[in-house]
C-alpha cells in the first residue's frame, strides 16, 4: 500500500522574481512613509557646558582653588548641538571681578569680552573648544562667563540665547 503522493506546487522563476521586486518595493515604501511622518523631536536645543581641565566636570579653578596668577587658567567649553538642523554657534568669553550684575535670560552680561568663538555644528555634533587665558592681577572674586549666541538666519546676526556658564576664583 502507498501514500497519495502531496501535489507538488512550483511557482515559475518569472513570478518569483516579480514577488521578491514587489516585497522589497513594499519594505522600501513603508520606510520612506516612516521617515516623513515621524514627527520631529518635541525639544529643540543647544548645550554649553563648561568642563574642567581634564575635560571633565571637575577642577574647576574656585575662591578654594585659586590659580597662581600669570598661569593659565585652563578650562574646555562643550558644545553640543539638538536643534534638528546645522548651526552657526558664537561662545563669548566675559571676564569679570566682584560682579553683581551677571547675564540673565534675556540680557548678556555688560563685560568685556576677551575671547570668542565661532563653530560651526551639524545636528547633533558635540565640540569641545579649549579655553586658557592667564591672569597676572592676584585677586577674588574673578568670573568668567561663558555666553552662548546663535546665528539667526532672518536677522543675518548673532542672537544671544539666554544660555551661559559662570566659573568664579581667586588668583594668588
Amino acid at each position: 500500500m502507498s501514500l497519495p503522493k502531496e501535489e507538488e506546487v512550483w511557482v515559475s522563476e518569472e513570478t518569483a522574481v516579480v514577488l521578491t521586486v514587489a516585497i522589497a518595493a513594499i519594505l522600501v515604501l513603508a520606510f520612506v512613509a516612516y521617515a516623513a511622518l515621524k514627527p520631529p523631536p518635541a525639544e529643540r536645543f543647544v548645550v554649553i557646558a563648561t568642563l574642567g581641565p581634564n575635560k571633565m566636570a571637575t577642577d574647576y579653578p574656585t575662591p578654594d582653588n585659586p590659580v597662581r596668577a600669570g598661569e593659565p587658567v585652563k578650562l574646555w567649553v562643550e558644545l553640543d548641538n539638538y536643534m534638528g538642523k546645522a548651526i552657526w554657534a558664537r561662545v563669548l568669553v566675559k571676564l569679570g571681578q566682584n560682579e553683581k550684575v551677571l547675564p540673565t535670560t534675556e540680557k548678556p552680561a555688560d563685560l568685556p569680552v576677551i575671547k570668542e568663538y565661532q563653530v560651526f555644528l551639524a545636528n547633533e555634533e558635540s565640540r569641545l573648544l579649549e579655553f586658557n587665558y592667564v591672569i597676572d592681577t592676584p585677586g577674588e572674586n574673578y568670573d568668567l562667563i561663558f555666553e552662548l549666541w546663535l546665528y539667526d538666519e532672518q536677522s543675518h546676526t548673532f542672537v544671544f540665547t539666554g544660555q551661559w556658564n559662570r566659573i568664579t576664583f581667586s588668583v594668588v
